[in-house]
């Protein structure tokens, strides 16, 4: 189980370079393993490193292949990819990565995200005080090959009960007639300053809600839920948030590491997904795909204001990486990847999210095609900040 996942992780690998470090660096595995270091030295083949715990004693070494990132000291992150290498047959017999042509559709797909949009707009002399983005999908990314199909879907959901978010969901349509299995702990979504997302979570979530004020949230069990080899761990000690009463009720909420998508059949990656607690009161079990950032230019931007950006230029972007497979053994498997990045951003003095009805309509004030049109990407409102 666990050396499958490593080798399932060899299509993301370090960059040939040397590094010297003098204080406590993290290496983070592939398997989500990290490791308190000094990092001496990053080869074509492997890592070599010191304990931060024992600076003076041995130098260890890890495979290259085995890590996908290092958080240095100073706050700078590597992360390492590289999309274009699969496993040779040579190297790995038993798990090869096979490297999938992106399908007839895939130009079309990712057009259609990045269509030209209509944008009405009241420039003003007044700052911004809000913003939001405009999302497309970046050309060299693969939304089709021969195994599955990528669509990304808008919805309005509430959170806790009141304030209404946009969210989208990355809807896998398995176009084959074998069952696909997505490997969630290899799948990522890397975004611009190095920080990642797995979508494989092992904390285990119990909502505790009674008939009494003992409302309260249970966080922090961690369980081996359903891996690829099937086995089945315990739960640990969780921490209880909130009070207790004689009447409740508790549900637990974890998650599968493989995701399964029979023949022909759509799955998401992610879901927005609350319970409600006690009246109004929600607790978030799982999110889904939002996009947003801080602005640092206050004073830059005004209401009404659009500022449209190429790829290169765009100042967010995240990626995303798929590994699936058609065998529940791993025994071959395939990643897809793409990118999803701002294409302009919108000003605006004030931005109603309390009421869904206003919330749409504050964006249809400048995209007017917003909601009529799925492939419109929009992004969190964010605040302009002082730079």
């Amino acid at each position: 189980m666990h050396e499958n996942s490593m080798r399932i992780a060899l299509l993301i690998l370090f960059c040939a370079m040397s590094v010297g470090a003098s204080a406590q660096d993290v290496i983070v595995k592939r398997n989500g393993d990290e490791i308190q270091a000094r990092v001496l030295a990053v080869s074509d083949s492997e890592i070599g490193y010191k304990k931060w715990s024992n600076p003076n004693g041995p130098t260890y070494t890890l495979p290259r292949d085995d890590v996908f990132m290092i958080k240095y000291v100073n706050g700078d992150k590597d992360v390492f990819n590289d999309e274009s290498r699969s496993v040779a047959p040579n190297e790995d017999a038993s798990f090869a990565c096979i490297a999938g042509s992106p399908a007839a559709n895939n130009a079309e797909l990712i057009r259609k995200y990045g269509s030209e949009i209509r944008v009405t707009t009241d420039p003003s002399e007044k700052p911004a005080k809000w913003f939001f983005p405009v999302m497309a999908v970046a050309e060299s990314s693969v939304l089709s090959n021969g195994d599955l199909e990528i669509a990304i879907v808008p919805h309005v959901v509430s959170y806790s009960g009141t304030i209404s978010l946009i969210r989208y969901y990355i809807e896998m349509k398995n176009k084959t007639g074998n069952t696909i299995y997505v490997d969630r702990a290899n799948t990522f979504r890397i975004d611009p300053d190095g920080s990642y997302k797995s979508y494989f979570d092992t904390n285990q979530i119990n909502i505790t809600a009674g008939s009494g004020s003992g409302a309260g949230l249970n966080l922090g069990g961690i369980a081996n839920v359903l891996g690829i080899g099937g086995a089945v761990g315990t739960l640990a000690n969780a921490t209880s948030v909130g009070g207790m009463s004689q009447n409740s009720v508790t549900k637990n909420y974890s998650q599968q590491r493989i995701l399964t998508i029979p023949p022909q059949a759509t799955a998401s990656l992610s879901e927005y997904k609350q319970v409600q607690v006690r009246g109004q009161h929600y607790e978030k079990i799982s999110e889904a795909e939002s996009w947003g950032w801080e602005l640092d230019a206050s004073g830059t931007l005004k209401k009404g204001e659009c500022i449209y950006y190429d790829e290169e230029e765009s100042p967010y972007e995240a990626k995303y990486y798929i590994t699936y497979s058609t065998h529940a053994d791993f025994s071959s498997y395939s990643i897809l990847n793409f990118n999803v990045y701002a294409r302009c951003i919108i000003g605006e003095r004030y931005f109603d999210s309390y009421n869904k009805a206003q919330f749409i309509r504050g964006i249809q004030k400048y995209l007017p095609d917003f909601w009529d049109n799925p492939d419109i990407l929009v992004g969190d409102c964010r605040s302009v900040g002082k730079p």
